[in-house]
């Protein structure tokens, strides 16, 4: 899901060029009617010709930020979905092991480690679970959504089936 992205937007998809393997992918971009000219649009077509499937999708309107999650989450059919917003980068390991840890464990989801980017620096999860280096961002987002065990949206893949279960997401979602 895009609105506006601008340039941060064409970061997240330059980052998918990274990506060797990436013939069982599809990547579906839903455009929520973004009016900044949508620089990332070229980024979008430096990925198809370097042989990416790509879907790109509109709602019948603007929608505010919860729905279009789930609107845009409801367009693919494939049988894992990986949530990638605007900001995110993704290391092509997780396309590699992710898919197969699950099937190896029968898991409905499954998360990774993330980085959290700021201008200044780059704040990484300590190795335990127990000690964390925080920004006063991240400080923030752990405590206020301590209820949060897995992490951000989009250090998450879902199995599809998983993932209709949980749609549509409630608008008060934090």
């Amino acid at each position: 899901p895009v609105y506006n992205g601008g340039e941060t937007f064409a970061e997240t998809l330059r980052s998918l060029l990274a990506i060797g393997d990436h013939d069982h992918l599809t990547l579906i971009v839903s455009d929520n009617h973004s009016n900044d000219g949508s620089p990332w649009r070229s980024e979008l077509q430096a990925l198809q010709s370097k042989g990416w499937r790509t879907k790109e999708v509109r709602p019948p309107d603007t929608l505010g930020r919860i729905a279009h999650w789930t609107w845009a989450l409801q367009q693919g059919h494939s049988p894992l979905v990986k949530p990638l917003f605007v900001g995110d980068t993704v290391l092509p390991a997780f396309f590699q092991d992710m898919p197969g840890l699950m099937d190896a464990h029968n898991a409905a989801l499954g998360a990774c480690q993330t980085a959290m980017l700021f201008p200044d620096k780059e704040v990484h999860p300590a190795e335990s679970d127990r000690v964390r280096v925080y920004s006063n961002r991240k400080f923030v987002d752990d405590n206020l959504r301590h209820a949060n065990i897995v992490g951000p949206l989009s250090a998450v893949i879902f199995r599809r089936s998983a993932l209709t279960k949980a749609l549509p997401f409630e608008e008060d979602w934090p």
